[in-house]
């Protein structure tokens, strides 16, 4: 019986490998084929028919004429095109800054998240805090609550609007709160217009305060609402072009563009020399790529002096703003944007002067205020499109 089961398991093996080289060997069926090119010879040109010619194929991209415009709407040309250095990112894409602003006397929440992101949880914190929306409009950002009182007011009646739109940089938001208050027994009224100030100073930033931590609990950059996506409007800033001259259009009331251009130009490779709320001008210095820092040896120049900038632009203006304006280049544009300015004079040029002047120009489009902003040379004149344009990129960059 040994014997037998010894002669099946040697005949079965034998078996086994002579199924597996008629399968898989050398010359089986299923044979490997990756050292076929070891062995492979010229191929013979395909012979083509009389009557017929041959042309050699080759793969053809042809690269279309196309007319590429910069953000300002001017042809760009790719061969003189300047790459800008990339923006800075944050690692963390999931996080949100929510931080509440004030300025000018008012408040309002900011967030670095996009408006169909922010108006969802704006609705959800007001369906769970009890306040009655009487009116929604998501085009316009504006949701309005009812009448209410509050269990710590007993005297008066108080209303809420909450204005959600797109922040100055792209997939902002800001959040304004608004409210009015009645004393209890008054008529209340069926259609009136917001003030343009809280008539109660410390509700109103309690409710912001509010918001603004349940915003930062719940909105991330993960979800959006589709319905939120029109929120605010269009984009608060914007490059633009009139008459052929670069310009950065603010759509913001001139307090707060004020402000925002001030703080800009206070940063980076400018010096703000001087400003004027009235006339609407800032005198400043610019100097490009000023990331240097002082080595030692900097330091240790004892002979050069404490007012020199980092960046190569002085910390004071050789002469004043009102210097500088009255002896502007006595031409047709120039004589065209400053118009009937107050202190504009025309003149000879004064010695050692720079600078740029940034000019704001205030307009009414469609029912709102908008801040058109100019760069000039010292002297009222149009400056090179590149360096306008760079100029303006930064002061953009910049904007709070």
């Amino acid at each position: 019986m040994k014997l037998f089961l010894r002669i099946t398991f040697v005949f079965g093996l034998t078996l086994s490998f002579s199924a597996c080289s008629i399968f898989f060997g050398d010359s089986g069926m299923f044979r490997s084929r990756g050292k076929d090119y070891l062995t492979s010879g010229p191929i013979k040109p395909v012979e083509v028919p009389e009557g017929m010619s041959v042309t050699s194929l080759e793969e053809l991209y042809q690269v279309p004429n196309l007319k590429v415009n910069d953000e300002f709407g001017d042809r760009l040309d790719l061969g003189e095109y300047d790459v800008p250095r990339p923006r800075s990112f944050t690692t963390d894409k999931s996080g949100v800054a929510v931080k509440i602003q004030s300025q000018l006397g008012k408040r309002w929440i900011f967030l670095n998240a996009s408006t169909s992101q922010v108006w969802p949880q704006t609705q959800s914190f007001l369906s769970s805090n009890d306040f009655e929306v009487v009116r929604s409009d998501a085009n316009k950002g504006i949701i309005e609550s009812g009448w209410m009182q509050f269990k710590t007011d007993l005297t008066h009646m108080c209303r809420f609007r909450i204005k959600i739109e797109k922040g100055i940089h792209t997939d902002t938001t800001e959040v304004h709160v608004r409210e009015v208050e009645l004393p209890v027994g008054d008529q209340l009224p069926q259609d009136f217009t917001w003030p343009e100030n809280s008539d109660n100073d410390e509700r109103e930033k309690f409710v912001v305060d509010k918001l603004a931590k349940a915003l930062a609990e719940s909105v991330d950059n993960k979800a959006a609402s589709l319905m939120g996506q029109n929120v605010g409007g269009r984009e608060r800033v914007e490059y633009a072009n009139d008459n052929n001259e670069a310009q950065l259009k603010i759509h913001l009331p001139w307090e707060r563009a004020y402000a925002s251009i001030a703080a800009s130009v206070k940063s980076d490779a400018f010096k703000l020399w001087e400003q004027d709320g009235d006339r609407k001008l800032f005198y400043l210095g610019y100097e490009k790529n000023v990331e240097k820092k002082k080595g030692f040896f900097r330091k240790m120049a004892f002979w050069s002096s404490d007012d020199d900038s980092e960046n190569g632009v002085a910390e004071k203006a050789k002469y004043s703003l009102n210097d500088v304006l009255a002896k502007l280049e006595d031409k047709p544009s120039v004589r065209k944007m400053f118009g009937d300015m107050p202190g504009i004079a025309y003149g000879d040029d004064l010695p050692g002067a720079s600078g740029y002047l940034l000019i704001v120009r205030t307009s009414i489009e469609d029912g709102e205020e908008v801040q058109s902003v100019l760069v000039r040379d010292y002297r009222g004149e149009k400056i090179a499109a590149s360096r306008s344009k760079e100029i303006l990129r930064l002061v953009r960059s910049n904007l709070i």
